[in-house]
């Protein structure tokens, strides 16, 4: 459990926000900005200067379809508002939308993530004596292990 928790901020960086509304999306935790998740790029500092909670919904700053950016002189709040390109609008029709960035149509899938966070070694010249259909399982890995060079023996 404790492995997967920490794989939990890798994994943020995957899930993408389309601000539809803004009603399901908070402000400062989800990656829905193009700087992506903007508490982890801004910080406490950002958030106290800003006037809004740490809970607080993207729906807090639309205002009839545009973005209604605070009129505080900030560094951090003026690089987020530079950051925001002219077309990266909310759509007041639609709901907000989570998408999955590793698949081409932005669904979940168990394959993708599984590619995403595992380490793949090159696949050795000797796999297909030990690793065969007909191969008894038992025997593949003790010649498995001898070939590393971590079987047991007398002299080990």
């Amino acid at each position: 459990m404790r492995k997967l928790m920490k794989l939990r901020a890798t994994c943020q960086s995957w899930i993408r926000y389309i601000i539809g509304i803004g009603n399901y999306t908070f402000l400062w935790t989800d990656n829905w900005h193009p700087l992506g998740v903007l508490y982890q790029q801004f910080g406490e500092a950002v958030v106290t200067n800003w006037g809004l909670a740490l809970r607080a919904k993207v729906a807090s700053i639309i205002d009839e379809g545009q973005w209604k950016w605070p009129r505080i002189r900030n560094r951090a709040v003026l690089s987020i508002i530079r950051n925001t390109p002219g077309n990266f609008l909310p759509s007041t029709s639609d709901c907000d939308k989570v998408v999955w960035t590793l698949t081409a149509n932005g669904s979940f899938s168990v394959k993708s993530a599984w590619e995403a966070c595992r380490k793949c070694n090159p696949i050795q010249p000797w796999s297909s004596l030990v690793w065969f259909s007909q191969g008894v399982p038992h025997w593949s890995f003790i010649e498995w292990l001898a070939i590393l060079g971590r079987l047991s023996t007398r002299d080990m």
